[in-house]
């Protein structure tokens, strides 16, 4: 499939594109990093755009924070202090940067929240226009959120409709960035990874646990950790954990 397309699953049978990446002809090494801007483009070799104007706000090389969690050392990674408050944004950046390579003039998401503000504040930032559809039982302050970064709000009756009808009404010049469909937003949380191996010296981390939520992060994390593996900058793969708050399965 063409790079500048702008599909987001596959023609045939419907499943979510992935992207590989040819990593025997990607030069990078940690000595690259050495100063280097402390955001997820310092890894600038391993994300699939080729635009150098790229859509940042800052996001990612977010804190990590040691604490005692039930008498076990932990290390917390302080997400919260992205730019629109969540680790979405870290796919908001790739993938925005994608749609506006291509020449999309419209994102539209899908959303109850965090990716919703967060998809709207980068279109912001790249002079894009957004529409995001919201399950009426969305979050009043969320919803207030991507109407003030100048998005649409579309209100559905449920999450599946909200899902649906942002698709079904794609227009000319919109592209989707399905949090969990668009492989350029799974390219952008990849990069999670990428830090906590660095963070971490390159040494091996035991476990990692994540929130569920659509599944991104752990879908870019497993991607991030095996492509660090592959170019033999790590030597074991972490095990993941994914968490849902209850009552939000």
């Amino acid at each position: 499939m063409p790079f500048d397309s702008r599909s987001w699953s596959c023609p045939k049978c419907g499943a979510p594109l992935k992207i590989e990446l040819n990593l025997d002809k990607i030069a990078f090494k940690k000595s690259s990093l050495v100063n280097r801007v402390r955001s997820i483009w310092r890894y600038k070799e391993l994300i699939p755009v080729k635009t150098k104007d790229v859509v940042s706000l800052g996001e990612g090389f977010t804190k990590i924070i040691r604490r005692r969690v039930f008498g076990a050392l932990t290390y917390l990674k302080l997400e919260y202090l992205s730019p629109s408050g969540s680790f979405k944004d870290r796919g908001s950046s790739v993938a925005v940067t994608h749609a506006r390579e291509i020449g999309a003039k419209t994102l539209v998401e899908d959303s109850s929240g965090n990716a919703g503000s967060s998809v709207a504040l980068y279109a912001l930032s790249a002079g894009l226009k957004a529409r995001i559809y919201v399950p009426k039982d969305a979050p009043e302050n969320k919803r207030m959120i991507i109407r003030i970064f100048g998005a649409q709000v579309v209100e559905c009756r449920s999450r599946e409709e909200a899902s649906s009808r942002a698709v079904h009404e794609l227009r000319r010049d919109d592209y989707y960035i399905g949090h969990l469909w668009n492989p350029f937003f799974i390219e952008g949380m990849k990069t999670m990874a990428f830090e906590i191996a660095e963070q971490f010296k390159w040494e091996r981390v035991d476990c990692i646990i994540a929130p569920i939520a659509s599944g991104s992060l752990v879908l870019g994390l497993f991607k991030g950790f095996k492509e660090l593996e592959v170019l033999g900058l790590i030597n074991d793969l972490p095990s993941l954990v994914g968490v849902q708050a209850e009552g939000w399965a």
